[in-house]
């Protein structure tokens, strides 16, 4: 008998024959027998369960399963597929409907997601450092929209860029251009250029400044001679954040500059938008 013929026989048997499903014995069964295409019903070297446990073999052929709940349904030739057995986020089956469908026991992801539950953003734009244009800094790899940052010789990379490093040597010189004109609009930058390459972060100028936890002091000296000094770290969401000194540090034959009178009056609140608007109306008033 061919194998079609025994797929027939086993269909008809089990649903239609005094209404019995999946419980006539094979020797019933006209035309089958307990050793009739035993193999069909087992995957790659007969190992394993039959019908992948998920099912019984009759005749030869897995008759799958069935559910308590109508909407999981267990397929395939050899009930390897399932619609329910995928990964979860947030407690639902690949993220939801929004975010992808369960397909033979794996996640199939709609547009703009991706992950094994669908729960991620198919993007890296969460990743990419506007400061540098490097995605995590090239110092991490991007999972989810998010940076997952290296641990190297030196430490492990932190922030939301995997920009900083707490053991490392710091971020100090890194920072330094941009707290000078974002502060005391001095250092090589221009106004123009302060606005376009320090977008990483916005300096709040401080009277009295002081290291807290987790931060790290910076200190420099600038084109007068004057040192000025800052400190950095950054906030729950992984965003860098700068505190600078107000005041700066002139020697008495320099005395106090032009510039450091600017940022002395400057609000303990004040940013780079108080420092850039307040250089931009003196420009405009002559």
């Amino acid at each position: 008998m061919g194998k079609g013929v025994a797929m027939r026989l086993t269909a008809a048997a089990l649903v239609l024959v005094c209404g019995l499903t999946r419980a006539m014995p094979e020797s019933d069964i006209p035309g089958c027998s307990a050793s009739a295409y035993p193999v069909n019903c087992y995957a790659g070297n007969n190992s394993g369960a039959a019908c992948s446990g998920r099912g019984t073999c009759v005749c030869g052929q897995c008759v799958c399963n069935e559910r308590e709940s109508h909407n999981e349904v267990i397929s395939g030739y050899l009930c390897e597929c399932t619609n329910f057995l995928c990964d979860r986020f947030n407690g639902q089956l690949c993220g939801g409907l929004d975010h992808g469908t369960c397909e033979c026991d794996k996640c199939v992801c709609k547009p703009g997601w991706t992950g094994p539950g669908c729960m991620c953003e198919d993007s890296s734009a969460q990743c990419i450092n506007p400061e540098s244009g490097r995605k995590c800094s090239g110092n991490g790899i991007c999972e989810c929209n998010q940076c997952k940052c290296y641990e190297g010789i030196e430490g492990r990379y932190s922030g939301k860029y995997c920009e900083d490093c707490p053991t490392c040597r710091g971020k100090c010189s890194l920072y330094k251009e941009c707290v000078q004109c974002q502060a005391f609009l001095t250092g090589k930058y221009s106004f123009e250029q302060c606005v376009t390459q320090c977008t990483l972060f916005n300096v709040t100028v401080v009277s009295n400044l002081a290291t807290e936890e987790g931060e790290r002091l910076c200190t420099f000296f600038d084109e007068n001679d004057c040192r000025f000094k800052f400190v950095y770290g950054n906030d729950n969401h992984n965003e860098p954040v700068v505190r600078a000194q107000s005041t700066l540090e002139c020697p008495p034959s320099r005395g106090i500059m032009g510039f450091a009178s600017l940022s002395h009056h400057m609000s303990s609140s004040g940013s780079v938008v108080v420092a850039l608007l307040t250089l931009s109306l003196a420009l405009l008033m002559g």
